[in-house]
């Protein structure tokens, strides 16, 4: 049986169960567009917008990009001063949530 308490739907299993219609494809298709590395005016223009923030605010960062950017500063920034000062390896932190 399905409920709804509070304006949020539970399932049979007490699990809150997620709505998606047309508006969320249209952020997943903004996300993967940028994912893919595609030129913002090109996703701001096959998305319709009029500003480039709306487009930004569509596009959500998967936490995978964020820490493979966070690693590519390390590595550039980071791991070489310490690969000349203390000749040890250095380990990304873990701070991307």
């Amino acid at each position: 049986m399905i409920r709804e308490k509070d304006g949020i739907t539970y399932g049979p299993d007490g699990e809150v169960v997620k709505r998606f219609g047309f508006h969320t494809f249209r952020h997943s298709l903004a996300t993967c567009l940028m994912d893919e590395q595609e030129n913002p005016a090109v996703v701001q223009a096959i998305m319709r917008h009029s500003k480039m923030d709306m487009t930004l605010y569509y596009s959500h960062s998967r936490r995978s990009a964020k820490r493979a950017a966070q690693e590519k500063v390390v590595q550039r920034l980071v791991v070489p001063a310490a690969a000349t000062e203390m000749r040890v390896p250095m380990r990304v932190p873990e701070t991307v949530q």
